[in-house]
């Protein structure tokens, strides 16, 4: 009999987008694939992937003890009635509570830690519980993956998991075929710096911003991009008349929220992630992929990603002036060390982060599980 594997995230919609390829990978190598996750609008689109989707109604960003209590119980009856072999379990609640839940009835998990979010950037209460959590939970998986070495560390120093569980993985890898460098954009008369990601403050989108202001009080040869969802229900989100008014006074375009964009890459100049940290980010990846030069912050899984003046350039965190120094040092730079940039940016990818080395990790650690 086939042995089946459990996909386990907090909404379809990033199951299906960020591990399509590790599902088809998983069916071709003989694996029977659920995915377990809220129901949404990809719900439908995992099941003709091939897959058998199993809903689990999960609030993501809930805090209500009796609610997260209900949850442990939900996973124990879906684990029991799905009965996989071998659990995947990512994001937060499914890496604390699945974990939980899968011990109880005997099912192995591997654990993936793709980011610590916006509590890590913080303290209080809520830190420490997490902190809590974690430690109780990592005690059951047969490996945890990390995304960067920062967290990786961090979690061994605070001893919430052994050390000979805990594997470093280039993140979730990139899609070097889908992401490529199309035709050069240098051509326009303007540099285009583009920002991809949720429009929130914790992506350093206010920076930005700032910066843009900066330089267009000196150069007039230059644009600045927003592209991504207004994610209103975060505690750090930028509301939508605060965009509308920067894109009113000329500062920036705000692109909206898009499926696809690979196509808004390859149209920019320069790439920039600001955020205040990262699991590994998945736009350095794409950008650099795409072969474009990125700037970002020198913040765990930032900088992972960019190797500060060879495939971009690094700033300081939640520093204006510093972001604007990095853009401005990359638009003097002209369109050759940019492309310079660019090229060995694409190369790295090739040879550190094409997703097909994640997935066989994953494909290797399930294997290993399951004949021991």
């Amino acid at each position: 009999m086939k042995k089946s594997v459990a996909i386990v995230y907090n909404t379809s919609e990033y199951a299906f987008k960020f591990k399509k390829n590790l599902i088809l990978a998983l069916k071709q190598n003989n694996y029977d694939v659920m995915v377990i996750a809220p129901f949404d609008r990809y719900s439908d689109q995992l099941s003709e992937l091939g897959v058998t989707y199993v809903r689990l109604d999960m609030d993501r960003k809930g805090q209500n003890p009796l609610a997260e209590l209900l949850l442990i119980v939900q996973f124990i009856k879906v684990f029991k009635r799905a009965a996989p072999d071998v659990i995947l379990n990512f994001t937060i609640k499914p890496n604390i509570y699945g974990a939980i839940a899968a011990a109880l009835v005997s099912r192995p998990t591997i654990s993936n830690v793709t980011g610590l979010g916006t509590l890590f950037i913080k303290s209080g209460f809520a830190l420490s519980l997490v902190k809590i959590l974690y430690k109780v939970a990592f005690k059951f998986p047969h490996k945890v993956f990390f995304q960067n070495i920062d967290d990786k560390g961090l979690f061994e120093d605070l001893k919430l998991v052994r050390s000979e569980k805990a594997e470093l993985i280039p993140g979730s890898g990139v899609d070097i075929e889908r992401f490529s460098p199309g035709q050069p954009s240098e051509t326009g008369p303007k540099v285009r710096f583009l920002y991809v990601g949720r429009i929130l403050r914790d992506k350093g989108v206010m920076e930005f911003v700032g910066a843009a202001q900066l330089l267009l009080a000196k150069h007039s040869n230059i644009e600045f991009q927003l592209l991504g969802g207004l994610d209103e229900d975060n505690p750090t989100a930028i509301t939508h008349d605060q965009v509308r008014q920067w894109q009113s006074d000329g500062i920036i375009n705000y692109l909206g929220y898009i499926e696809d964009v690979g196509p808004f890459l390859n149209s920019a100049d320069i790439v920039v992630l600001p955020s205040y940290r990262e699991g590994m980010p998945r736009t350095i990846l794409e950008a650099s992929a795409s072969g474009k030069p990125v700037i970002a912050t020198d913040v765990p899984g930032c900088r992972d990603a960019v190797v500060d003046g060879v495939t971009g350039y690094l700033c300081k965190v939640k520093d204006t002036a510093s972001l604007a120094d990095a853009m401005e040092r990359m638009l003097l730079d002209g369109p050759d060390k940019r492309r310079e940039m660019g090229v060995n940016g694409r190369q790295r990818m090739l040879e550190a982060f094409d997703e097909r080395i994640v997935t066989g990790k994953y494909i290797e650690t399930i294997a290993a599980i399951l004949n021991p």
